[in-house]
């Protein structure tokens, strides 16, 4: 699950570049640079539900490899933005990008692990979010200061979206459907991964919606604990300022 860090990493990019020249080259002004940042997440929030649908009905592991592939190579098209409205449509596109790779990510890591076992999975790779801050300053430093044939910050997209993208055909190719498909795993192994799983009845890269566990879920009081909990955590985030507002425009 690193490399859904390594995506983290690339829309943190953005606070990098903007003090390597990014706003002097597209001109912004004003309010400008905030909408870059806010635009990322309504766009996020627009893909959630196609996100999820898409996810029901299609194989799970090679979808997150499309959209992963798909987020490299829009995170290097911000590189030929020249304009704020370029730049603004690309990072919506991220955004919309985005919208799948979280969600799929705690999926795949329940057809992997039984319940009691995701909550130290998920955290681990939640937790690497500290280690993309540090891997992308270091990386925006070395750029700094070193002259290049283009701008440091046009750099930094290229190779954060290729290194994205690039990690994106391995798990293309690596990662199975599940234990039952495991590449890594002899037909033993794989038999008891399988029937592990079983064991609580889950599991497994499911195709359909399941509207019994859309009812569960409703009546959950953990669900909106962990919905309160999403809220309380970006209530300093460009987008609940932006949400704010608007709810005084209208």
């Amino acid at each position: 699950m690193l490399m859904s860090r390594i995506l983290d990493l690339d829309k943190q990019s953005l606070s990098y570049a903007g003090v390597f020249g990014m706003m002097e080259d597209l001109q912004l002004h004003g309010t400008q640079f905030s909408w870059l940042g806010s635009i990322f997440y309504v766009g996020q929030l627009v893909a959630e539900f196609p996100a999820m649908y898409l996810m029901s009905r299609l194989p799970l592991a090679k979808f997150v490899a499309v959209i992963v592939i798909l987020w490299g190579a829009i995170c290097m098209c911000l590189a030929a933005a020249t304009t704020f409205r370029s730049f603004m449509g690309a990072r919506f596109a991220l955004g919309l990008a985005e919208g799948a790779v979280s969600p799929a990510f705690v999926t795949l890591t329940s057809i992997w692990y039984k319940k009691k076992e995701h909550p130290l999975r998920i955290g681990l790779w939640i937790s690497c979010n500290g280690l993309a801050q540090i891997v992308g300053a270091l990386m925006m430093y070395g750029l700094g200061h070193k002259k290049m044939a283009i701008a440091q910050w046009k750099a930094m997209f290229i190779i954060c979206g290729a290194l994205t993208a690039f990690l994106g055909i391995l798990f293309f190719f690596l990662m199975p459907a599940g234990p039952e498909t495991a590449w890594f795993l002899n037909p033993q192994e794989r038999l008891i991964a399988t029937q592990r799983m079983q064991t609580e009845t889950e599991g497994g890269d499911q195709t359909d919606f399941s509207i019994p566990q859309l009812k569960e879920a409703m009546t959950d009081i953990r669900a909106y604990l962990s919905f309160l909990f999403g809220v309380l955590m970006t209530l300093p985030a460009p987008v609940i300022a932006v949400s704010l507002q608007f709810l005084k425009w209208i």
